[in-house]
């Protein structure tokens, strides 16, 4: 308590991130409630917004905190469907979590892509993803994790509003497909993400829409650095359809957004597959 107590008081954070830790002794218990008090409580007088993780335990003796208190973490954690809680991923490039000179030399880490979608299949989640980097003895940023780092900063300055600020909706999504709210107050946009990336003029029938009416839809636009609407059609009780228009030139390495601006509330569109 005494350390963690000068870390807070000496650094004052906003984030109380914790690993693992083995309450081999009962008197861990009988701490826990003052050192979550003291480090809200500090960071209240600092005008901060204080949150704190709660590693997922391991074993029936291992864990952070109390469960339901703090942020659901564990590393590398999935989730199959939308809790109605946060969580959080704390995912690595590769399989260190620290330096490794065969990871590097070998080009080892996870691609861009699948780091991507690593991201955007968290937050469709209703999860955070805390991708950690190991850094060389110097400090510095190997080059290959420095492109993957480059890579998803292009993707996010692009796709930012699918991301930033976002909720989940009804269900993550299916297959290669995902779905985020944006964060408009009135929240009538529906970010549909998809990872592989479809040919010039295909059209996607999109699943979970065969309840919409055409009438809920004002206008989907494929998010590019040169945004541009596309022609959609929908027949009662039969998905939405979406015809991609040709982007010979633009960009889409990493897979294509469109974003669905609706003349309802996204969490108000009904499910049917």
């Amino acid at each position: 308590r005494a350390r963690i107590n000068e870390l807070v008081e000496k650094y004052n954070p906003e984030y109380l991130w914790m690993d693992d830790i083995t309450r081999e002794k009962s008197s861990f218990d009988s701490v826990t409630p003052s050192i979550i008090a003291d480090f809200v409580n500090h960071a209240f007088t600092k005008g901060l917004s204080p949150y704190l993780n709660n590693k997922s335990p391991t074993n029936k003796n291992s864990a952070n905190f109390p469960n339901g208190v703090g942020l659901l973490s564990q590393d590398n954690l999935e989730m199959k469907g939308v809790p109605n809680h946060m969580w959080e991923n704390a995912a690595t490039l590769g399989i260190s979590y620290g330096f490794s000179n065969d990871e590097e030399e070998n080009n080892s880490y996870r691609s861009v892509k699948d780091l991507i979608w690593l991201l955007v299949d968290t937050v469709s989640k209703n999860g955070v993803l805390l991708l950690n980097v190991g850094p060389k003895s110097d400090g510095t940023i190997a080059p290959n994790q420095r492109d993957r780092l480059v890579g998803m900063g292009k993707w996010l300055e692009l796709n930012r509003d699918a991301i930033y600020g976002s909720s989940p909706w009804h269900i993550p999504g299916y297959d290669n497909v995902r779905f985020t709210v944006g964060k408009k107050k009135e929240s009538n946009i529906l970010y549909v993400i998809m990872k592989d990336l479809p040919k010039n003029m295909e059209i996607i029938k999109l699943g979970y829409s065969k309840s919409w009416s055409v009438s809920d839809i004002d206008k989907i636009t494929l998010v590019s650095n040169k945004p541009s609407s596309v022609q959609y059609t929908k027949k009662k009780g039969k998905p939405l359809e979406i015809i991609l228009p040709t982007y010979d030139d633009l960009t889409f390495e990493y897979g294509i957004v469109l974003e669905i601006e609706l003349r309802i509330n996204a969490m108000d569109l009904k499910l049917k597959k």
